[in-house]
C-alpha cells in the first residue's frame, strides 16, 4: 500500500457488508511490529469524485475514462493523467494521500 488509502469491501462481525478506505497506521504497531489498520467508513464523508473535481484533469472529460480513474484510485493504483494548465497540457501521476485529506501528483513531463 506504500502509505496510500484503498478503498475495500468488508463485513462486519455480523457479516453484514460494508465499504471503507483503509490505511496504514505509522504511530500505532501491533504486537508483531505490523503497522495497524486505519478504517474510514463511508461516513466518514470523503467524496473521491468531488476531490478530484474542477483539477484540469483532463480524463474528466470523457465518462468511460472518468469511471476508470475513480476504479484505479479506489484500487490503490496511481493513475497516469494529464493535467490542463494555463500554458499547457502536464502528465501526472495521481494518487490519494493516507489520511484522505488531499491529492498527491507527481509532474512526469
Amino acid at each position: 500500500m506504500e502509505g496510500r488509502a484503498v478503498h475495500k469491501q468488508l463485513y462486519n462481525p455480523e457479516g453484514q457488508k460494508y465499504r471503507a478506505w483503509l490505511t496504514p497506521d505509522d504511530k500505532n504497531l501491533t504486537e508483531n511490529g505490523n503497522k495497524k489498520i486505519r478504517h474510514y467508513h463511508e461516513n466518514y464523508g470523503y467524496d473521491t469524485e468531488k476531490v478530484i473535481a474542477g483539477k484540469g484533469i483532463k480524463e474528466l472529460e470523457d465518462p468511460k475514462a472518468g469511471e476508470e480513474l475513480m476504479y484505479s484510485l479506489k484500487k490503490v493504483t496511481p493513475s497516469k493523467l494529464r493535467l490542463l494548465v494555463p500554458t499547457a497540457i502536464k502528465s501526472i501521476l495521481l494518487r490519494l494521500t493516507r489520511s484522505l485529506k488531499r491529492l498527491t501528483y507527481t509532474i512526469i513531463s
